[in-house]
Order: structure tokens, then C-alpha cells, then sequence
């Protein structure tokens, strides 16, 4: 029943128009993360809903009735990868507006050996590619046309956006790459596996407790905890979203404490830069 109204929304939003009550062109994103860039290039002239909003898990969030017909009444969708947008309310949505994918022409990252206690983790490509800036980098450019085409008279108001925006990114990497410098090589210990595109970018190593909803085995979290007394652990970073007991077992095991570090917040530069002064105290 509940498949039912959430088509019936979403098919009467359709067909009442694909801008907003204000005339504004209206898109629809996943996550907060891309709201700030599409908010950031689109200016005053984008109105922007958000699906998973803020304390959401991108992996098991599924939009209520409610929240899809507030959210989708859109031309454009942003898809950037994240679990919940291949379930099944995605099958209402599809053929009702454009989707574009802001991780096209972004080589996916898939996880490393070692940086999962894991065996089985090899094969899953990891979705958090906005906390790369080279990738963000990537996706404002993929945003500025994409809007542009959807609304051509702010076509110079988007590439402007776009550019000032690809000037803080830049000037963002060369700071944190400045602060992270001196750690290259040392292990970021975390519960959810979701910093290694930030990882890769600076030259640490991710090392995570849990893969996709799977905590260690007890023989898994034995060998964990002894990688991390021999890697002098102090910090093991955890997601707000989602929560683990064996992040505070490893912890409580080798005197580490816990610390929350969380992928989703909105101004992804901003939290980029905390993130990195976090992870260098961390490792001092």
C-alpha cells in the first residue's frame, strides 16, 4: 500500500512541472554534501531539496511518503551513489525527471588490501567520493552543465559559481595537504570505512573496524586489536550515523579513545579542514 501512494506522489509531481512554487529551477540531491555544492554554483537562483538530511544513515535511509513528494518535485536528481538510492522508491522516481550522476568521468575507488579486517571486502567500491577534493573538483563541473542546460539564461552565473567554488577546493587541498604532510604512510583508525578517498588524497592509510554492516568476528577483532597496539593507536575515529560496539572494544583494549568524525556534514570544505586538523592531532 505504501509502494502505491509513494508512486501515485511522485508520478502527480511529475507531471505538475519541474521548477518550484517560487519559478526557481528545483533540484533534488541525496545528501547534504552535494546540497553545498549545487547551493555554492547555483546561488540564489537553485532551489535544492535534500533527501537524507542530516543524523540520516546514507546506507539504510529510506525516504518516507512525505519526504520523497516534498523532495522530488524536481527536474533534476542528483545520484552520487550512496546505498539508500538503489532502493525501492528509486523505481518510482526513474523516467519522472533527469538523473545525473555526479560521480561520471571520477575513476572509482574500490577498497584496499589491509584496510579491512575483513576477507570479503575486496570487491566493494567505496561511495564517499565527495570527501575527496579532486573530486569535488570533478563534480562542480558536472553540476555547472548540468544546470546550465536545465536553466540556459544562468548559464554565466553558473560557470562564475563554479569557478570561485573551484578556487576554495583547491586552495582547501593545499592546506590540509600542508597540515597532513608530516603523517604520510601512518594508519587512520576507523569504524565505518568511509575516509579513504580523503586518505588516498593525503597519504594515509585507512584502517577500518566494520564493512557494510558486518562488525569483526572474534578471531577478526583479535588480529585487529593487535594491529593496533603495534601501530601505538590513540584515536579510533566513529561515524555519528552509525554506531558499532567493537570501535570501543578496540579502543578500550589498547587506550585509545573515541572521537566522531562525520562524513555528511554540509559544508564539505569546512568539514574537510576540521577533519584534517582532528586526524593531525590524532596522530601527533
Amino acid at each position: 500500500m505504501r509502494n502505491t501512494i509513494l508512486t501515485s506522489a511522485l508520478i502527480c509531481l511529475a507531471a505538475c512541472g519541474q521548477r518550484a512554487a517560487d519559478d526557481r529551477p528545483h533540484v533534488t540531491v541525496s545528501i547534504p554534501p552535494q546540497a553545498f555544492l549545487v547551493e555554492r554554483i547555483g546561488g540564489g537562483r537553485v532551489s535544492v531539496s535534500v533527501l537524507a538530511g542530516p543524523g540520516e544513515d546514507a546506507h539504510t535511509y529510506e525516504p518516507s511518503d512525505h519526504q520523497v513528494s516534498a523532495a522530488l518535485r524536481a527536474g533534476i536528481w542528483f545520484r552520487i551513489g550512496v546505498p539508500f538510492e538503489n532502493g525501492r522508491w528509486r523505481r518510482a522516481v526513474e523516467g519522472k525527471m533527469r538523473v545525473v550522476d555526479l560521480r561520471d568521468g571520477i575513476e572509482p575507488r574500490h577498497m584496499a588490501e589491509g584496510e579491512c579486517i575483513h576477507g570479503d571486502h575486496e570487491h566493494g567500491e567505496d561511495p564517499h567520493s565527495w570527501l575527496s577534493l579532486r573530486a569535488l573538483e570533478a563534480m562542480a563541473g558536472t553540476v555547472e552543465r548540468a544546470l546550465a542546460e536545465f536553466d540556459p539564461p544562468g548559464r554565466q552565473a553558473y560557470a562564475a559559481g563554479r569557478e570561485a567554488l573551484v578556487a576554495e577546493i583547491r586552495q582547501t587541498r593545499e592546506t590540509i595537504a600542508g597540515m597532513l604532510r608530516p603523517f604520510a604512510g601512518r594508519p587512520l583508525y576507523v569504524y565505518h570505512p568511509a575516509w579513504g578517498w580523503f586518505c588516498d588524497e593525503f597519504g594515509l592509510r585507512q584502517v577500518s573496524v566494520e564493512f557494510e554492516g558486518k562488525e569483526p568476528s572474534d578471531a577478526e577483532l583479535t588480529v585487529l586489536l593487535a594491529r593496533a597496539r603495534a601501530d601505538a593507536v590513540r584515536v579510533v575515529f566513529v561515524q555519528p550515523q552509525i554506531a558499532g560496539r567493537s570501535a570501543r572494544a578496540i579502543a578500550d583494549a589498547v587506550g585509545a579513545r573515541l572521537e566522531p568524525l562525520d562524513p555528511l556534514r554540509p559544508d564539505v570544505l569546512a568539514n574537510l579542514l576540521e577533519v584534517a586538523g582532528r586526524v593531525a592531532e590524532a596522530l601527533r
